[in-house]
């Protein structure tokens, strides 16, 4: 989709944001790990070092769009970062469609994988009322015919995931979850991706922490 920054990156390196960003740094791409549908990149912004996404490579607004067919082949690629990153990892995703004008202005499938102890209340991610599953099948097929979700998955790999409503609408604001990680690491950095327009050593190093 020309629309999609994801989709520009994967179809024209050198002419995207990250590309032109990163054009001195003889960088082929920043894909660090890859399967038949799905890569790994270095997230823009490391709000926590060695934090990465792993996306579709075809456009997929959320992950409860992609085929289920695909999610152990997810899975597995999910657990070869957690390995090579030798730490716990949480997982989580704001699945946002674009009719929801939701999530971080790009409407392409992404998943963060962010090295961190799940030491807090899954409450203080996703809500009270927040429901629990322990199978990411199940998950997916749970938030299938939702527009606006967001899920985290703690370092048991327990999965807990809301949908959007009016009470719970302020956790479903744009990079909610940087928001939520800049407050409580205390981080003296901007939480917002979209200020990060200069080379950062700590995606640099993310590139080749991985390897």
């Amino acid at each position: 989709m020309k629309s999609c920054e994801f989709c520009n990156e994967f179809s024209s390196y050198s002419n995207s944001r990250f590309g032109k960003i990163y054009k001195d740094e003889k960088i082929i791409n920043r894909i660090i790990a890859d399967s038949i549908n799905f890569v790994v990149l270095p997230t823009i912004a490391q709000l926590v070092p060695n934090s990465y996404l792993v996306l579709p490579k075809k456009h997929y607004e959320t992950y409860a769009q992609v085929p289920s067919e695909y999610y152990d082949e997810l899975l597995s690629l999910v657990c070869k970062i957690e390995r090579k990153l030798s730490k716990n990892v949480i997982l989580f995703e704001h699945g946002a469609k674009s009719c929801t004008d939701s999530g971080c202005g790009i409407y392409h499938a992404h998943i963060h994988i962010v090295p961190i102890n799940s030491d807090f209340e899954y409450s203080q991610l996703v809500g009270e009322d927040a429901k629990r599953e322990n199978d990411f099948h199940k998950l997916m097929y749970s938030l299938r015919q939702s527009p606006n979700y967001i899920f985290y998955r703690d370092n048991n790999g327990n999965y807990f995931y809301n949908a959007f409503c009016e009470h719970n609408k302020a956790m479903f604001v744009s990079q909610y979850f940087r928001k939520w990680l800049h407050e409580k690491f205390h981080l003296n950095k901007s939480w917002n991706w979209n200020d990060y327009n200069f080379v950062e050593k700590g995606v640099l190093d993310a590139i080749e922490n991985i390897k």
